[in-house]
């Protein structure tokens, strides 16, 4: 019911803003079918497909500007790469790290978006 920025002690006597350090958005994706779905997510509306291992994940409520991170994770020996940032939206890119660095479209492609919403 608190309005604004919370603040939480954190370890010694530093204070941590918990709005923050939230989570504004995380997605579970599934391209392995070479249609990109959301498997399971919070504040995306909607993923397009742009190529092979190729997906632009669109927010349900926008970021304030486009200078946000996104951590990004694929399983088994391949690379994900965050490659174009907008406020509402940002670009993913998963390729083999097997040598040739090839596009691919795999299951299990999931990302978080830690910065400011609008």
């Amino acid at each position: 019911t608190t309005a604004g920025s919370i603040n939480v002690r954190g370890e010694g006597s530093n204070n941590t803003n918990l709005q923050q350090g939230l989570a504004k958005a995380w997605a579970h994706t599934d391209g392995s079918s070479g249609t990109p779905a959301l498997q399971d997510s919070l504040n995306f509306s909607s993923i397009t497909d742009l190529a092979t291992g190729r997906y632009e994940h669109f927010f349900t409520n926008v970021m304030a500007n486009d200078n946000y991170a996104v951590p990004t994770s694929v399983n088994s020996s391949y690379l994900s790469i965050v490659e174009g940032y907008a406020a509402a939206s940002f670009h993913f890119r998963i390729s083999s790290s097997l040598g040739s660095i090839t596009q691919v479209d795999r299951n299990h492609a999931v990302s978080a978006t830690f910065g400011d919403l609008a």
